[in-house]
């Protein structure tokens, strides 16, 4: 089974930015991802993650006002600020994956130019995009699988990838039955997301089985990481023992 990384933007809130690394460290997470690392001084960061042994594993490209600017033709100049600023970051942290958001204003043409710009600029960074629902976020562009696939089919690039995420699956095709949506998706996953739906708390609440889920990913030979996104509604973290 794939080890777990601490979304620290979500989980230990109670506590400084900081100290979340070590914390989450020892509560048995790998590493962590951060969904805004840009308020942080990136010397800042890097010091904690390396006291911590707790590297970061994903980040997300800036939000701004519209929940990113990957789509919007408007903002071209604002995309291409905003990626280099997010692999400046990346580069300093040794961040493995970057999350391009579309954000909620464009279109997905625009949206696979960017990526293409993005990935032969940065040939040597991993970008991923996410399918979002728009239940959570009315308008998100990248909002289905299908156009999700369509794009990363088209531009077929080896550091362009998928992040799955199953409260966002479940979310966007409204069902609890997620494993067939997750074996389409298989070839192009680069990093899972995991929370319960329909309140985004522990995997182990809601909607979705986890347990075959994690059964699925076990089965299915992926080898990269899963990124605990939830709001906890405690402070229990028992859920991971069902993962093993």
């Amino acid at each position: 089974m794939p080890s777990f990384i601490a979304n620290i933007s979500l989980i230990f809130t109670e506590f400084p930015i900081l100290e979340r690394f070590k914390i989450a460290r020892d509560h048995g997470f790998v590493g962590v991802e951060i969904l805004n690392p840009y308020e942080t001084v990136p010397t800042a960061l890097a010091k904690a993650t390396k006291h911590a042994e707790s590297p970061i594993h994903l980040i997300n490209t800036p939000f701004g006002d519209d929940w990113g600017h990957g789509a919007n033709p408007e903002n071209r100049g604002t995309f291409r600020d905003d990626l280099t600023r997010a692999v400046t970051f990346a580069t300093a942290l040794s961040v493995s994956h970057i999350h391009i958001m579309s954000g909620t204003n464009g279109d997905l043409q625009t949206l696979t130019q960017n990526l293409i710009w993005a990935t032969q600029t940065y040939p040597n960074q991993s970008f991923l995009i996410e399918p979002i629902n728009t239940l959570d976020i009315p308008n998100y562009k990248l909002n289905n699988f299908d156009d999700a696939l369509a794009i990363l089919e088209h531009i077929n690039a080896p550091n362009l990838g998928l992040q799955f995420d199953t409260y966002h699956a479940s979310r966007i095709a409204q069902t609890a039955d997620i494993l067939p949506i997750f074996e389409h998706c298989l070839p192009w996953i680069k990093h899972i997301q995991v929370s319960g739906n329909p309140n985004r708390t522990e995997p182990s609440q809601g909607i979705v089985d986890h347990t075959a889920f994690f059964a699925a990913v076990d089965a299915s030979g992926y080898d990269g990481l899963i990124g605990a996104e939830y709001r906890p509604a405690s402070h229990d973290f028992k859920w991971m023992d069902f993962a093993l």
